[in-house]
This record gives C-alpha cells, structure tokens and sequence, in this order.
C-alpha cells in the first residue's frame, strides 16, 4: 500500500461516515415530529465532528464535536426528559449534559494523540460543579444544605494532604 493510498482511505471513511449520518437522519426526518427532528441537529452534528475527529485522527474536530453533542443531549434532556424538574433543575441538567460533553471531546483528543488537553476536564468540572448543585437543590435540597455546612471540611482534607506528601 502506497502512501497515497491511506489518506485517501482515510478520507473514505471519514466521507462515508458523514453520509450513513446524514442520510439516517434525514431519513429519520421523514417520519419524526419536526420538533424533534431540530432537536437532534446538534447532537448530529456533534457526532459528526466526533466521527472526523476519531477517523481522522484530527483531534481538532473532537473539541466543536464534544461541544455540540453536550449542547444537543443538554437541550434534549433538560426540555424533553426532565422538564417537570423545574428551574433551577433543569438548567443543571443542561450543564451537567454540556459537561459530558467536554468529557467526550478530551476522551476522543486523547485518544487521538497530540497535545495534551486537560483544559477540557477543567470546563467539564466547572459546569458540572455548577449543574449538580443546581439539580440538588431541587431534588434533595437536604444534601445541598448539608453539603453547604460541611464542605470547608474539603479544605482541610485537601490541606492536610499536601502537608503529609510535602513530609516524605
């Protein structure tokens, strides 16, 4: 197999993939609610971008395709599968959905190679750190309170570590 020969492989299955997606979603757009059908853009997309990325092995696409599928899978869940929640419920649910999705695009970068990507984690924890309280407070807003007397604990905890590793 010549040199040439495997980019345009690659190239293969990258186009092949991108058109079985397409051609299952707008099949699927013939007989789905139209509603839906707008709802599972992005997600599409964000497995598109996903697909390139892994095929491709360009990692660059991972980030816009972990992105899109956090946004996508967000809006679905927090409007169509939890929206009894309420707010502030359902917007956690959103940004804990966003937050998986920054966790797909550091796995598939990754595993792709590169450079390394934790800032991908750092957003992905921000929003979750943000979404899951959110969530909390409507569902068991007992554990909020307890969590919001005993989390200086976490601190000591933490501190307590770095002195006892800065020992040995």
């Amino acid at each position: 197999m010549t040199e040439y020969q495997r980019p345009q492989q690659k190239r293969s299955r990258i186009v092949g993939t991108l058109l079985i997606a397409i051609g299952c979603f707008l099949l699927a757009a013939q007989f789905l609610d139209t509603r839906l059908v707008s709802l599972l853009v992005l997600p599409l997309l964000g497995f598109i971008f996903l697909a390139w990325g892994t095929v491709g092995a360009n990692k660059a696409m991972a980030i816009p395709g972990g992105i899109l599928l956090g946004i996508g899978t967000g809006v679905i869940m927090s409007e169509e599968v939890f929206w009894y929640l309420g707010q502030p419920a359902s917007t956690g649910v959103f940004l804990v959905c966003f937050a998986l999705g920054w966790l797909v695009a550091y796995i598939v970068s990754y595993k792709t190679g590169g450079r390394k990507t934790s800032w991908l984690l750092v957003l992905g924890v921000v929003l979750a750190a943000v979404g899951i309280p959110l969530i909390l407070a409507q569902t068991a807003p007992e554990i909020v309170k307890w969590i919001a007397t005993y989390w200086p604990a976490l601190l000591i905890a933490a501190g307590i570590m770095l002195i006892v590793r800065g020992v040995k």
